[in-house]
């Protein structure tokens, strides 16, 4: 799977413009959390805290036991659209249930690789989310009623 996706067809001569797709599919993060951005923030908060265990406790375990925690890792990724870290994953289980003796280097690195890109990304979305946020505060006129200056009836007081 490329990493990056052309984004224009080149003209004769030039180089196609490439962008670098991003780690998180946010239209199945969005189909996920019904398209509600305080759910999409949580969501990804908590993958990356799970993804983070698993992680440390992959690199540590045997073989077949970190098979079992690439598992979970991988049905979370897909869940919430991080499809490169789900592919790394499913790929390091599937290398890592096999008989006889496995040559993991590959598939740590390729792991480690989509991970680190999630992980970013994740960071970048909340931050991101964080900042929409403080502006959109920011940016809501405050109404202030002086009940000193109102009646019991609703009529303004002359002043």
């Amino acid at each position: 799977m490329s990493a990056c996706r052309i984004t224009q067809q080149p003209k004769p001569g030039q180089m196609p413009s490439v962008v670098p797709e991003p780690a998180i599919d946010l239209t199945q993060l969005g189909r996920l959390a019904q398209h509600d951005p305080g759910i999409m923030q949580e969501l990804l908060r908590l993958f990356d805290l799970e993804s983070g265990i698993l992680l440390a406790r992959i690199w540590r375990e045997a073989p077949r036991t970190a098979a079992a925690r690439a598992h979970t890792l991988a049905v979370s990724a897909r869940a919430i659209g991080a499809w490169k870290m789900a592919e790394a994953a499913t790929e390091f289980e599937r290398l890592a249930t096999q008989c006889g003796p496995v040559a993991l280097g590959s598939a740590v690195r390729e792991l480690a690789r989509a991970a680190t890109q999630t992980q970013t990304e994740i960071q970048r979305l909340i931050s991101q989310s964080a900042e929409r946020a403080l502006a959109r505060e920011c940016m809501i006129p405050k109404t202030r009623y002086r009940f000193s200056e109102r009646t019991m009836h609703g009529h303004e007081a002359k002043t």
